[in-house]
């Protein structure tokens, strides 16, 4: 596969249906994901011609979202393609609080798309969350989305790597 930036090629993000889970399942499998899309799940895809490039999932919570498993194949990484991917479907999440758990190393990209650290003064089961990804001794913080920063000339040299499922 190449890995040439593919800024002049026609990428779409996707909706998945239910029924259609295991695209972005074997998607994160074959990148070294370790989570997994299930049902209930509210799920999108970046394709070229077919080829699943990033992909991501929204968890539905009383709090609003918990976005899990922002990932980008890893032959396409720091070309922006996490941050199209989120702009292709925010339509259809970013009406309601969006939350994410980052690892440390990726806080920067997560604030230059929209989201800023809120560890203070969340639901419990957000923090409960939290703690156990720090118990298993995962360095994650805890973000909300407060909106999508565009830019028509960016890349990112961390583009959409693990995120905490």
């Amino acid at each position: 596969m190449t890995t040439q930036p593919p800024t002049a090629m026609p990428v779409e993000t996707v909706a998945l249906e239910m029924d259609q889970l295991h695209v972005l399942n074997r998607f994160y499998k074959r990148n070294g994901h370790k989570g997994k899309a299930r049902p209930g799940d509210h799920a999108f895809v970046l394709h070229l011609n077919g080829q699943v490039l990033a992909g991501v999932r929204f968890e539905v919570m009383a709090e609003g979202w918990l976005m899990r498993g922002l990932w980008v194949h890893r032959n396409w990484r720091g070309q922006g393609l996490g941050r199209q991917l989120l702009q292709g479907c925010e339509v259809q999440w970013s009406a309601q609080p969006c939350y994410c758990y980052p690892y440390r190393e990726l806080a920067a990209f997560y604030t230059r798309i929209g989201f800023v650290a809120v560890e203070e003064h969340v639901a419990p089961r957000l923090q409960t969350l939290l703690s156990r990804y720090r118990r298993r001794g995962e360095d994650v913080g805890l973000m909300r989305f407060s909106g999508l920063v565009r830019s028509t000339d960016y890349t990112d040299s961390i583009d959409s790597q693990p995120l905490s499922s």
